[in-house]
């Protein structure tokens, strides 16, 4: 009877060791795609950036270019070159 609840016993703990593997698996794997997403976000955002700078630059030297070509004036051309 002893050696059948020793073997109960041990049952319990490996079933609860696998529960815990496959738990940390589990954990890890889903951590790894957080901080693949968390890379993707930052190159999104980076890239975002870049995109409102230059369209600034654009914005700035079509301006610069209206302006010299109301009033001559070669300061407006500063954005444009």
């Amino acid at each position: 009877m002893q050696s059948y609840r020793r073997i109960g016993g041990y049952a319990v703990l490996a079933v609860i060791l696998c529960v815990l593997c496959v738990n940390s698996i589990a954990f890890f794997r889903s951590l790894d795609r957080l901080m693949e997403a968390s890379k993707n976000v930052a190159h999104t955002q980076q890239t975002r950036d870049l995109l409102a700078a230059f369209m600034m630059a654009v914005l700035n030297a079509e301006t610069g270019q209206r302006g010299y070509l109301m009033t001559s004036d070669s300061q407006y051309l500063a954005p444009y070159h």
